[in-house]
């Protein structure tokens, strides 16, 4: 059961991975294409907080389990905030008076506190794994 859980971290990490990478491919965003990779994504983050929760207790607290537990509480963070859009973090924001000026209403929004919030999340699963990686396989 313990490797199981352990190839099914690594495995969402993975899935994870891939599915960022769909912003380098033409995809509109919004589309249709967009909102499945979104809710792909979504529905991995969920499946990450069982495999974060159920796997310390698993492998009996081997390794550092705060670590695991850490995992959890930002993956939770990024579903409760999926929905949060913010304009990106920038230097220099564009400017919103002048000739070539945009309207604050049309600035372009983002989901980066979800994005960083469960990119974070994998980070310390993976850590976790590693600390009990080399005691199952």
């Amino acid at each position: 059961m313990e490797r199981f859980l352990i190839l099914l971290a690594l495995g969402l990490v993975s899935l994870a991975i891939g599915t960022a990478g769909r912003y380098r491919y033409p995809i509109k965003e919004g589309s249709r294409p967009d909102q499945f990779f979104e809710r792909f994504q979504l529905a991995g983050n969920v499946a990450a907080i069982g495999v974060e929760l159920l796997l310390p207790p698993v492998t009996v607290f081997v390794g550092l389990p705060l670590l695991a537990y850490t995992a959890a509480d930002l993956q939770l963070l990024a579903v409760i905030i999926f929905q949060v859009q913010l304009p990106p973090v920038q230097t220099f924001r564009p400017g919103t008076s002048g000739q070539h000026s945009v309207e604050k209403d049309n600035l372009r929004r983002t989901r980066w506190p979800y994005q960083t919030a469960f990119a974070l999340g994998y980070f310390f699963l993976v850590a976790y794994v590693f600390t009990i990686f080399a005691r199952y396989f």
